[in-house]
């Protein structure tokens, strides 16, 4: 979290000079602000990706890059879904190739055997759940007795988390959202208090339903990191 932090905060302050160098003439750039935004974003997330050996991270933040810079590079006639479609592949490619080097390869390694998640599924587990969502959209049911924690990494895709059959250890539990251009709603009873943790850039928290302040014993704790994502907690 503290290099995540560290290479957003020099990006910030690096768009912060260039700016001021522009108003004051001593440099001179003919960029829209939003395409110098965008670039820092993109090469905030690129530089995460490569440090943190995240391929789709690193593989869809050059391919966003091209995008941005398509008339510069002369590939305007690729953009959008070739240059989409060819990140895809190279990704599948190399998570095939290189699966135990990079930490995310969301399942594209066991394209040889094994079966897809189904869009609706329960999940029955103790303690301790990992869910990896990319490019889909997806219904999860956590169905559990006592719940420790449970991660989840969402990469263009919508995902849905209903916890209304399950219940926390020692009235506490941990979730870990780690989404890139992502859609996560998490449907909570409104007994639980939701305490809100989450590094975000250009990213949105919402709550919906929620109960009137009141003492609440189950606890749930969610932390991670949203990229250009939504996160919404309705209480049901």
């Amino acid at each position: 979290m503290r290099t995540r932090k560290l290479i957003t905060g020099v990006g910030l302050l690096g768009l912060a000079v260039l700016l001021i160098l522009n108003k004051l003439e001593i440099i001179s750039f003919h960029f829209e602000i939003w395409t110098i935004i965008l670039t820092i974003f993109f090469g905030v997330t690129l530089i995460q990706g490569l440090v943190h050996r995240r391929l789709t991270e690193s593989i869809f933040s050059i391919a966003f890059l091209c995008m941005i810079y398509a008339s510069e590079l002369g590939i305007e006639k690729l953009v959008p879904w070739t240059i989409l479609v060819t990140a895809l592949l190279i990704d599948i490619g190399l998570s095939l190739i290189f699966h135990s080097f990079f930490k995310y390869s969301f399942g594209w390694s066991k394209l040889g055997g094994k079966n897809y998640d189904d869009a609706k599924q329960a999940i029955n587990s103790d303690e301790k759940i990992i869910i990896n969502e990319r490019m889909s959209s997806s219904i999860r049911y956590v169905k559990t007795d006592h719940l420790q924690r449970i991660k989840t990494n969402v990469t263009l895709a919508t995902l849905r988390l209903y916890f209304n059959q399950t219940e926390l250890q020692n009235h506490q539990a941990t979730l870990i959202i780690n989404s890139t251009l992502s859609e996560i709603r998490l449907y909570v009873p409104k007994e639980w208090d939701v305490a809100i943790n989450i590094d975000n850039i250009l990213s949105e928290i919402k709550e919906e339903n929620k109960p009137a302040h009141e003492v609440l014993t189950e606890r749930l704790n969610l932390r991670g990191s949203l990229n250009l994502s939504e996160v919404k907690i309705i209480y049901v």
